[in-house]
């Protein structure tokens, strides 16, 4: 399968101050990083696993769980700190149907629904999660014990970075199990041990919590598992599992992250796609002194997905975000700028399903947007010639389409490329080179969740 594309389209000009010879002047510095650097090969290792050992490896007993219960239960909440979550949520966004939670259980291929829920200490919360959880598809509200998969649901808690943020899921996967288990009634000790499946740290308060609660499956992360940021990262149960209730093909995403790393491990620097946006960046930053970048994402599919991106690019401090609803009604926001700002465009090139016609009566005598999809081509490089116009270097960061394969690529892209920016800094003795994200521009054209 193709890989993503990296398109420095409007950065890399003279124009815009990006020289070439700016952007060359990082590659010894990354090429350097690269041959001492760790390794970035979690999905690799995953999947030689799954080769060797089958059931008893990682992805093997995430199979085995999310199998099993694909068709015993009509939603799963998968609770922990909100950061933990958005990669699950990001990948659910992007693969499934857009109004996923909403469709009848037929729709929905009997897959369940995904509620995700920070596990925390705000009461309103809590109860909600826990008022929801008991509103099934057909709202249980007589007294017989839960007997139907429409009136059950599992619990996936993802454990925190620390004990306070691990103690308050732990709280709420409690609370959730207790709850479920009043409603198995008689039936809660054939149940429960597989309704419920923490991710935990050993000895967190979430790791204790779990061995009070009956549970075939736990998962258990090492801190030394730690070679790209995150432990509980994208590849890892705490993703992969809620992917794979969904039906999402985990095998592919990380088949897809796989050659994206193979990509960076062996292309030349000028081809190379990760190192390409990290030089983009660094020589904003180094040579004109100017670090801010926004992330244009241009599908509400990926609204979660940049978040994602912007939390892994600023790991090292908040940021705030803004809404792009000004680019869908065609306002020449790029005026609205500031000078220091770098673009990056996240565009998936394919829709997939049928283009949807603009009914001919709101089209005008001269229309070249026949389709809601040309209207978005249309509109995507409307906002490229106005930030031409006004000077501003932008990038285009294309996806070809919404697949597991390519959102594997995307993430593994990511995960590198904010590795890079932090240890570029260090090596040229530059910390302006952190290669964060300033905000995410996004197409806001409606959320589920």
């Amino acid at each position: 399968m193709s890989l993503l594309r990296f398109e420095p389209v409007g950065a890399w000009d003279e124009s815009t101050g990006i020289t070439k010879s700016e952007i060359e002047s990082f590659h010894a510095p990354l090429s350097e990083i690269r041959e001492h650097a760790g390794t970035f090969d979690r999905a690799e290792e995953l999947l030689l696993q799954y080769e060797a050992r089958r059931e008893k490896s990682e992805l093997g007993r995430v199979f085995r769980v999310a199998n099993r219960l694909h068709d015993h239960l009509d939603a799963v909440a998968v609770i922990g700190e909100a950061s933990r979550l958005l990669g699950p949520a990001a990948l659910m966004d992007a693969i499934c149907e857009p109004y996923h939670n909403e469709l009848s259980r037929a729709a929905r291929g009997s897959k369940p629904r995904m509620v995700f829920a920070a596990g925390g200490i705000d009461n309103d919360s809590v109860e909600g999660l826990l008022r929801r959880m008991r509103t099934s598809e057909y709202a249980c509200v007589r007294n017989d014990p839960i007997s139907q998969p429409s009136e059950r649901y599992a619990i996936v808690a993802v454990d925190g970075a620390d004990d306070e943020t691990s103690e308050s899921t732990a709280i709420t996967m409690t609370l959730l199990a207790d709850q479920l288990a009043s409603g198995l009634a008689d039936s809660a000790s054939r149940w429960m041990p597989k309704l419920v499946v923490p991710i935990v740290r050993r000895s967190s308060p979430l790791d204790r919590a779990a061995s009070s609660v009956p549970c075939d499956e736990v998962f258990l992360i090492e801190e030394n598992e730690n070679k790209i940021g995150d432990p509980f990262g994208v590849f890892s149960a705490a993703t992969l599992l809620p992917a794979a209730f969904l039906g999402l093909d985990c095998i592919q995403f990380l088949v897809g992250a796989a050659a994206m790393n193979r990509h960076y491990l062996t292309s030349a620097p000028s081809e190379n796609l990760v190192m390409r946006l990290v030089a983009t960046q660094c020589a904003w930053a180094r040579f004109h002194g100017r670090p801010n970048s926004v992330l244009s994402v241009w599908s509400p599919a990926l609204l979660r997905t940049g978040q994602w991106i912007e939390q892994a690019m600023n790991r090292k401090q908040s940021r705030s975000m803004r809404t792009g609803s000004e680019l869908r009604m065609g306002s020449e926001w790029a005026g609205d700028l500031s000078d220091d700002v770098l673009t990056h465009h996240l565009i998936v090139e394919k829709e997939r399903t049928d283009p949807v016609s603009i009914p001919n009566r709101l089209l005008p005598a001269e229309a070249s947007a026949l389709t809601i999809a040309d209207r978005m081509r249309t509109t995507i490089e409307r906002a490229g010639g106005v930030l031409s116009r006004h000077r501003h270097p932008a990038t285009r960061i294309i996806l070809p389409e919404l697949t597991p394969h390519g959102l594997g690529q995307l993430f593994q892209f990511v995960t590198i490329a904010s590795e890079l920016s932090g240890r570029v800094a260090d090596l040229v003795k530059d910390p302006g080179l952190d290669g964060s994200f300033t905000r995410s521009t996004t197409m806001r054209l409606g959320e589920s969740t």
